[in-house]
């Protein structure tokens, strides 16, 4: 969440993972705040709740975030991420789209692994009854 806590320092992060690669997946942001809304927490909790709570991000009815907060929340984290990497050049970062058929080829030439293993392995199509459809 916020990379100046403790749980998230950007500056231990960087001391133990100097030369980490850093990989951000872009995809239709309406079809990722549906994604994160279907998607259920161990704790149960939803993660678009289970982001409300843990990062304090949270909308009007203090239980999750709006659709808005959810855009904010995700530019804000790239941003976040692309000047860590700017500001730490022994990293890389990578960005793709999910939805671009080229992106495990581009996967497999920068980490040499097959572009067969590249592909969306979590579908998650269960409905959230917290969703606005």
């Amino acid at each position: 969440c916020d990379w100046s806590s403790d749980v998230c320092s950007s500056d231990l992060f960087h001391r133990e993972a100097p030369n980490a690669t850093f990989v951000i997946i872009f995809r239709d942001i309406k079809s990722w705040i549906g994604s994160v809304a279907r998607w259920k927490e161990p704790s149960g909790l939803y993660l678009r709740e289970a982001l409300a709570q843990t990062c304090d991000i949270r909308s009007t009815n203090n239980l999750t975030m709006s659709d808005a907060d959810m855009e904010d929340f995700f530019c804000d984290q790239v941003n976040t991420v692309r000047n860590f990497v700017k500001e730490h050049p022994s990293h890389a970062l990578i960005e793709v789209q999910l939805e671009d058929k080229e992106t495990p080829s581009i996967m497999a030439d920068y980490f040499g692994i097959s572009a067969s293993c590249w592909g969306h392995k979590n579908k998650n199509n269960n409905p959230n009854p917290n969703t606005k459809h």
